[in-house]
C-alpha cells in the first residue's frame, strides 16, 4: 500500500510504526491500532503522512459495519491529495470511495466512476487501473453481458500481473467463476479451481478457492468432493426430511448476503456467495459482482 503513494516523506513520525502496523495488521486484528496511528498522523503537519495513514486505515476496516466509516476515509484522503500533490492520492482515493458506493449499494455509484475514468485516461496507474478493471467487468456481468465481460476479466488479469500484484489469479478465478455460474455452466470451473486450490500466492486467511471448488463439484455432480471441501454442501436427496427443496442443500451456514440477491437458485447462489465473502480483503470489490442491479 505504501508502494502506491511512493512511502512516507523521511522523518515522518508515525511512519516507522505505520510500517510495523501495517507487518501485522493481517495477523492480529490491529485496524484498531492502525486507526490510532491516524489519529497520530492527524496531529503532525505533514500531508503526506495523513494520506499513507488514510489509505492504510482504509484497508483495515472492511468489515460489514465499517461502510460509514470507509466512505469518511476515502472523502478526507481526496481532500489531502490537494495538499500532497501526489496523484496516487487521488486516484486511490476516488478509486475507494465508488468502491465503498457499491458496497453500500448506493445509486449513483457508477456515476462516481467517471472523472476516475477520465484520469486514467490520460494517464494508466497501474494499481488504481487494475482495480477499475475490475469494476468494469462487475459492471458487464450485472447488465448480463457476459462475454464482454470475459473478455474484461481476461484483461483485468493482464493488467493485475503487469502491475504485479498477486491477487491477479484469485480475482479472474472470482470473475470467471462468476460468470459461468449466471451461464449455468459452473461445472466448467472444476478443474481450474482443482488447481487454484494449490496456487502458492493464495493467502493463507483467504478460503474462498475451497468454497468455489465445491460449488464446481457440486455443480458438476461430484458430491464426495464438494462435501470434502465445504461440508454441508450436499444434495437434499442425501440430507433426509431436512432437504425439503428438490436439488441442491443450503451450505451450513451460510449467511443471507445481498450478494446473492436475484439469482435464480438460491441454494447454490448462497454457496458461491460464501466464496466471495471468504475473500481476502483485496478481493472484496469482486463480490459485489454478485449483486445484480
Amino acid at each position: 500500500m505504501t508502494s502506491m503513494n511512493g512511502g512516507w516523506r523521511p522523518g515522518s513520525a508515525p511512519g516507522p510504526r505505520l510500517r510495523r502496523c501495517l507487518a501485522r495488521s493481517g495477523s492480529a486484528g490491529g485496524h484498531a491500532a492502525v486507526l490510532d496511528l491516524l489519529a497520530e498522523a492527524r496531529r503532525t503537519g505533514d500531508p503526506m503522512a495523513r494520506a499513507d495513514a488514510l489509505s492504510l486505515a482504509h484497508h483495515c476496516v472492511l468489515g460489514p459495519g465499517h461502510g460509514a466509516l470507509r466512505l469518511e476515509l476515502a472523502t478526507e484522503l481526496i481532500g489531502e491529495a490537494s495538499r500532497t500533490g501526489r496523484r496516487g492520492d487521488l486516484l486511490m482515493g476516488l478509486l475507494w470511495h465508488a468502491v465503498d458506493l457499491f458496497l453500500v449499494g448506493d445509486p449513483h455509484a457508477e456515476r462516481s466512476l467517471r472523472e476516475l475514468r477520465g484520469l486514467l485516461a490520460g494517464r494508466d496507474h497501474l494499481a488504481a487501473g487494475f482495480v477499475l478493471g475490475s469494476l468494469e467487468v462487475m459492471l458487464a456481468i450485472r447488465h448480463g453481458r457476459f462475454e464482454e465481460a470475459e473478455k474484461l476479466a481476461a484483461e483485468c488479469a493482464r493488467r493485475g500481473e503487469h502491475a504485479g500484484d498477486a491477487a491477479a489469479t484469485g480475482w479472474y478465478a472470482a470473475q470467471l467463476g462468476t460468470i459461468r455460474w449466471y451461464q449455468g455452466r459452473v461445472a466448467e470451473c472444476l478443474s481450474a479451481l482443482t488447481e487454484l486450490v494449490g496456487y502458492p500466492l493464495i493467502s493463507p486467511m483467504d478460503n474462498a478457492c475451497y468454497a468455489g471448488l465445491a460449488i464446481a463439484a457440486a455443480g458438476a455432480g461430484d458430491w464426495r468432493l464438494a462435501e470434502g471441501r465445504w461440508p454441508g454442501c450436499a444434495p437434499a436427496s442425501r440430507r433426509g426430511r431436512r432437504g425439503r427443496t428438490p436439488g441442491f442443500s443450503r451450505c451450513t451456514g451460510s449467511p443471507r448476503s445481498g450478494t446473492c440477491s436475484g439469482t435464480p437458485t438460491p441454494p447454490i447462489s448462497l454457496g458461491w456467495a460464501r466464496l466471495k465473502e471468504h475473500t481476502a480483503p483485496s478481493a472484496v470489490v469482486i463480490s459485489i459482482s454478485l449483486a445484480p442491479q
